[in-house]
């Protein structure tokens, strides 16, 4: 009805990602040179039958005719950043990988030509470099970031995420810390501190943090994974015994062996309670 509104194929395209994220590997049903009416005339019985390299390929037709449409909005060069950085993480293939994020990074740099006071966009840009293992590129993204504005929360997490890169454990805290500071319900730095108190060896703050992720998202399975170690490591094994209880009833059914096992071995240290 409105073939050119350039901000449909913008969510057509993210609605599409999102698709391919839900989606399973398998062989390609879709020639590599779709067109973005390619991606408006599929039967919803075809959608079920597509593979997730399908759906990033009728993704990336679509964003890039959104950007044909309308060339000076920032949104659709940073979308095609965005999809190509998910592309590459989701691929094996570590040649093809490194294509990706280098087109995900081009994709970046025409977005802050046309956006170049766009402090998220840096941050986006840093993580690219991050996953291509470029640090010195990733804290040149990020510095400048901070020189746009100094009061973003994202900017302090990424750079946690470049001292754990660096294995620098206690810079990583003071980032964490900075970008909590700024906003205490950031629960991925909040995750990523705990761990940077572990690996310090602060049991009983990394137990702490993880506390306070449950307070929040109490059905996330990893931080009741990382009580469950982190109890055992400090010796509070009816604290431990009670996380792997709980734990097991998130689990799928098929994923639980593991669990069970652990359950009796910390019922029979603690004697069958």
């Amino acid at each position: 009805m409105a073939p050119r509104e350039d901000f449909y194929y913008l969510f057509l395209g993210r609605s599409l990602l999102e698709r391919a994220r839900r989606t399973a590997e398998g062989p390609s049903q879709l020639p590599a040179n779709v067109s973005p009416r390619d991606a408006l005339s599929l039967r919803p019985d075809r959608l079920t039958r597509l593979s997730r390299d399908d759906f990033l390929t009728l993704a990336n037709a679509v964003l890039l005719e959104a950007r044909r449409l309308n060339p000076l909005n920032t949104d659709h060069s940073a979308n095609l950043g965005r999809l190509h950085q998910a592309w590459a993480e989701m691929t094996a293939d570590p040649t093809l990988r490194s294509q990706r994020l280098a087109q995900a990074s081009e994709y970046y740099r025409q977005a802050m030509t046309l956006s170049p006071h766009a402090a998220h966009l840096q941050n986006e840009w840093a993580v690219v470099h991050l996953l291509a293992g470029d640090l010195e590129q990733a804290e040149a993204k990020l510095r400048r970031s901070l020189e746009l504005d100094q009061e973003f929360d994202q900017t302090y997490a990424r750079l946690g995420d470049l001292a754990r890169e660096k294995g620098d454990w206690a810079e990583a805290e003071k980032e964490y810390k900075k970008a909590l500071t700024l906003n205490p319900a950031l629960l991925q730095a909040r995750s990523a501190l705990a761990l940077a108190y572990a690996q310090q060896g602060k049991l009983a703050e990394a137990i702490a943090e993880n506390l306070e992720v449950l307070k929040r998202a109490p059905n996330d399975l990893q931080t009741r994974r990382n009580l469950v170690i982190l109890y055992q490591q400090t010796g509070q094994l009816a604290e431990a015994l009670a996380q792997a209880r709980i734990l097991r009833d998130l689990t799928p059914e098929k994923e639980r062996a593991l669990l069970d096992q652990l359950i009796q071995e910390l019922e029979k240290q603690l004697g069958g309670s």
